[in-house]
């Protein structure tokens, strides 16, 4: 199976997009994606066609879940009339998850397609909809609409010279073969009291989502340097630091890096650290949500979903206890040889969520992610 990745385009940002995705691929080919202002660079390893694209030019409908088995790859795509809901590729095992996750989320019945052979399980899930009937897909290789093949990655340019909206890069997904954008959270629950629980999740630094963020982002700055390996990430509410490994960098050009993004270095010989000492943003500084579910359900939830969309990954539970008119349940989720876009993904699983950053330790080792994040899960008595 070939691996794919897909990386939202910012707003004039797509050179350093694609910069971020050449150091995953020996040998990359990629297309862009467009929906109506979204933008979306696709890459995988080696030639290929543009099935994304061909899928959305055969069916110019407003509200479609497509479902096509190609080369022994499952491939699945949802769209409404302003956004692109998902882009999947993997097993289909994962299919069927992400099918129900859509029908979770749908407030009306799409139109249905399907093309290559699909297994029955997911025919059945397919028609899950309110009055959905499954229509097959044309053939590829048929009529006046075939699929153009994919280009070097290095040769995509903008489909278009307008501004696209700036996107917040927290749905990127890239593991063995699967592209998805995290579903929403679960709305059930009921409304706190007001007491200092409240203060807190509006005052207290612990807000996990900005930190994950950046340091993909300084993952991607840190690889530019020569001579120079990330080996271990730090992090708490108040600071981040990177342990890098020396193999012929120049210590100048170190400095000039952690002076630019306000490092300060530390050690010597081969092993040094770049410290940065910071206040996270509280989790609800801009207004609490109406209602909060209890802490088991926010951790099942979790639980679900890391597993679902960041494939062998793990989360482990303590027992959860009362605070005051509250609960708080200790989470730690495991990454196990991810890719830097996986922090993003991760961060968009968390946005919004009442959970703390404790603190995160993660392994580097040839730009694949091993540790944990650990955090409190927050939630209001059943």
């Amino acid at each position: 199976m070939n691996p794919y990745m897909v990386l939202p385009v910012p707003s004039r940002g797509l050179r350093k997009t694609v910069k971020s995705a050449l150091p995953y691929f020996d040998d990359p080919f990629a297309t862009l994606v467009q929906r109506d202002t979204q933008q979306w660079l696709v890459v995988t390893q080696g030639e290929g066609l543009d099935i994304p694209n061909w899928i959305l030019n055969v069916l110019p409908f407003e509200s479609v879940v497509c479902v096509l088995n190609y080369q022994q790859i499952t491939l699945v795509m949802a769209w409404r009339p302003s956004q692109l809901d998902v882009l999947y590729a993997g097993p289909t095992e994962q299919c069927f998850q992400v099918i129900k996750s859509l029908q979770a989320e749908s407030h009306e019945a799409p139109r249905v397609f399907t093309g290559g052979y699909i297994e029955e399980r997911i025919m059945v899930a397919l028609t899950g909809w309110v009055g959905a009937v499954p229509e097959r897909l044309p053939d590829l290789n048929q009529g006046p609409d075939t699929p153009m093949p994919l280009k070097p990655l290095r040769r995509i340019q903008s489909k278009s010279q307008r501004g696209y909206a700036a996107l917040v890069l927290t749905c990127a997904l890239f593991v063995s073969g699967t592209l998805i954008w995290p579903s929403s959270a679960p709305e059930i629950g009921s409304e706190p009291e007001k007491d200092g629980w409240l203060q807190m999740l509006q005052e207290q630094p612990a807000n996990a989502i900005p930190i994950l963020r950046f340091d993909y982002n300084m993952q991607l700055v840190m690889q530019e340097l020569e001579g120079w390996q990330i080996r271990q990430v730090e992090y708490t509410p108040q600071g981040l630091r990177y342990q890098l490994s020396r193999d012929g960098g120049q210590i100048r050009e170190l400095r000039e890096l952690a002076q630019q993004h306000d490092f300060l270095v530390t050690g010597s010989g081969r092993e040094l650290w770049l410290s940065r000492s910071f206040v996270a943003p509280a989790l609800y500084s801009d207004g609490l949500p109406n209602a909060f579910s209890p802490v088991a359900t926010l951790t099942d939830w979790l639980d679900d979903n890391v597993r679902l969309w960041l494939p062998g990954s793990e989360l482990t539970r303590q027992s959860p206890h009362i605070v005051d008119s509250w609960q708080e349940q200790r989470v730690s989720i495991l990454l196990n040889h991810h890719f830097a876009p996986d922090l993003l993904t991760l961060s968009g699983l968390l946005d919004g969520l009442p959970v703390r950053l404790v603190q995160a330790a993660f392994r580097v080792d040839q730009q694949r992610v091993s540790g944990q994040l650990i955090l409190d899960a927050i939630g209001v008595m059943p």
